[in-house]
């Protein structure tokens, strides 16, 4: 009994350290797994914004064409109403005549309701320029962005830190001053473990 109460105790030691390191990164893995947090912050910014852009060109897009449509179908109406005009009343006319002008004025209910979602997608964007311009303000007293060349459309550029670790030193500490500065990258109570445990991994 004494013999499988001991190899419990065993296994359990050698498993809480796998366990450990499965929940909060070693020593060594902090600097850049906060690097990663960092970046995941911004990139989800940066991703929204993107998807902002692409959605008010496409609402410009569609609002061009539906001024096209109104414009033809402003034609069609205007030599419906001279038909009528010049021949008296037709019911092929009338019919055509309602049925253009319903077209138009479904087409500036469109436009209406496109308005609305630019005047909004256009606040959306406005406010997410801003909190990346807020949001790299906050960075760059640690962290660069380090751009690449070339075609493709992944990222053209990458978040790293300013200070490069002395060899062999994986999670080099921060300065007092620049330990502060990383936490206010996040809002308060926000700020994710391994960016808090590095802040606290310091040297001083």
């Amino acid at each position: 009994m004494l013999h499988l109460s001991y190899l419990l105790l065993i296994f359990f030691l050698l498993g809480l350290p796998k366990v450990y390191s499965q929940s909060f990164p070693r020593d060594a893995n902090l600097r850049e797994s906060c690097r990663k947090q960092v970046a995941g912050k911004y990139l989800n910014l940066y991703d929204q914004k993107k998807k902002t852009d692409a959605y008010l060109n496409l609402l410009r897009i569609k609002k061009k064409q539906l001024e096209k449509g109104r414009q033809e179908a402003q034609k069609k109406l205007a030599i419906v109403k001279k038909d009528i005009a010049s021949s008296g009343y037709d019911i092929d006319l009338s019919d055509k005549n309602d049925s253009i002008a319903s077209q138009i004025s479904m087409i500036n209910e469109n436009l209406k309701e496109n308005k609305r979602l630019n005047s909004d997608a256009v606040d959306k964007q406005q406010n997410l320029a801003k909190q990346i311009r807020q949001l790299k303000a906050r960075m760059s007293p640690i962290f660069y962005f380090k751009t690449f060349k070339g075609k493709g459309s992944g990222y053209k550029f990458q978040i790293e830190y300013k200070e490069a670790c002395p060899p062999y030193r994986y999670s080099c500490p921060l300065s007092r001053e620049k330990s502060e500065k990383l936490l206010k990258i996040f809002p308060e109570g926000k700020v994710p473990l391994v960016c808090e445990r590095y802040a606290n991994f310091l040297n001083w």
